[in-house]
C-alpha cells in the first residue's frame, strides 16, 4: 500500500479546500509527493483570506475533515491560479476532494506529515464500503469483500 500524507492547513484554507472551491494550497517549497493528501484543519487561523470564507463552513479546528489528491506542484506565475494563488510561493495542485463524515481529532504537524495507523483505521471506518458494497479504495487499504458477495 501507497504512503498517505497529511497536511495541516490554517483555518479558514482548509474548509476552504474541503467544502468550497480552493484546489491550489500555496506553499513555499515545491513538493515531489502525489497521490492522497489528508486534509488536517489547524488549531491556527490565517486572517489574510481571499475571498471571504462562507459562513456555512464548519470551521473545525485540530482534525482531519476531509482528503485531496496531490496531483501537481508548480511556481507561481503572473496570472496563475487567480483567486486562490499567491504570488511568490508554490502552488499544490489538489482534486478530488472529499469531506470524512465526521472530523477525525488529530494533532497536525509542520509540512507533510505521516498518519498514524489509529488515524489511517478511523478514517477508513469512515470511508470504506461495507462488506455488501463492491467499490474498492487502495489508497486508504479498503478492499472489496468478495467472499461476502451475493448469490445470483
Amino acid at each position: 500500500m501507497t504512503t498517505v500524507r497529511a497536511l495541516t492547513v490554517r483555518q479558514p484554507y482548509a474548509d476552504a479546500i474541503v467544502y468550497g472551491p480552493k484546489r491550489i494550497e500555496n506553499r513555499p517549497r515545491p513538493t515531489k509527493y502525489r497521490g492522497l493528501l489528508l486534509i488536517h484543519a489547524g488549531l491556527a487561523t490565517y486572517e489574510g483570506l481571499l475571498p471571504p470564507a462562507d459562513p456555512d463552513w464548519p470551521d473545525e479546528r485540530g482534525a482531519i475533515i476531509g482528503s485531496a489528491q496531490l496531483v501537481g506542484c508548480h511556481r507561481a506565475t503572473e496570472g496563475c491560479c487567480p483567486e486562490w494563488g499567491f504570488r511568490d510561493s508554490w502552488h499544490w495542485e489538489l482534486a478530488d476532494i472529499q469531506a470524512l463524515a465526521a472530523p477525525l481529532p488529530a494533532r497536525g504537524s509542520l509540512g507533510l506529515w505521516t498518519p498514524s495507523e489509529d488515524i489511517l483505521r478511523a478514517i477508513r471506518q469512515q470511508r470504506c464500503p461495507t462488506r455488501d458494497e463492491t467499490r474498492s479504495d487502495s489508497r486508504i487499504g479498503c478492499q472489496p469483500d468478495t467472499a461476502h458477495g451475493s448469490e445470483p
